[in-house]
């Protein structure tokens, strides 16, 4: 569809939900994981997320459980589980958020169009106890630094990571 220049009130509402089921996914996973096990590690609990099919053989929980929430819930919770919202939301690769979709999204403030950064920060901002890190590289990551200081992300703590090294070739 067709976006005007101050973006879609529309399609930043469902940004935001779409990265809530995420992070409610991810919570919920860790906690049911919790119950069972006792105590997750940060290094087991890192090792599901980068490798999930190892998980559960063949199936990406991560994804089929967002995917689920998403299609077929109304509405979520305000807030992740306690034992979650605590947590940092740590967000790889950032620098590719401010140029995805960059004027589909309308601030929350006024009439301005903004890039996938935003509703992803405003998901983080409703959902958890306010604290991202945001990595990337490449100096495009100074970007994130406007969005960092727009209302959304006003009071939340965020920590910018990124570095000028290029990217390894496989």
């Amino acid at each position: 569809t067709k976006v005007d220049q101050g973006g879609s009130v529309e399609c930043r509402n469902t940004a935001v939900f779409g990265f809530r089921c995420v992070l409610f996914a991810r919570a919920s996973i860790l906690e049911a994981w919790t119950r069972a096990k006792g105590e997750v590690t940060p290094e087991q609990w890192l090792w599901a997320q980068l490798h999930p099919f190892l998980l559960v053989r063949g199936r990406d929980i991560f994804n089929d459980l967002a995917l689920a929430l998403y299609q077929g819930c109304g509405e979520l919770p305000p807030t992740l589980p306690p034992s979650y919202v605590s947590h940092y939301v740590c967000i790889d690769e950032a620098q590719q958020l401010l140029s995805t979709l960059p004027t589909t999204f309308q601030s929350t403030v006024r009439s301005s169009a903004r890039s996938l950064l935003s509703p992803v920060l405003q998901a983080v901002d409703l959902s958890t106890s306010k604290r991202a890190i945001l990595a990337g590289t490449s100096f495009s990551m100074l970007g994130a630094i406007k969005t960092t200081e727009s209302q959304v992300a006003a009071g939340m703590g965020i920590v910018l990571l990124f570095s000028d090294t290029p990217a390894l070739d496989p």
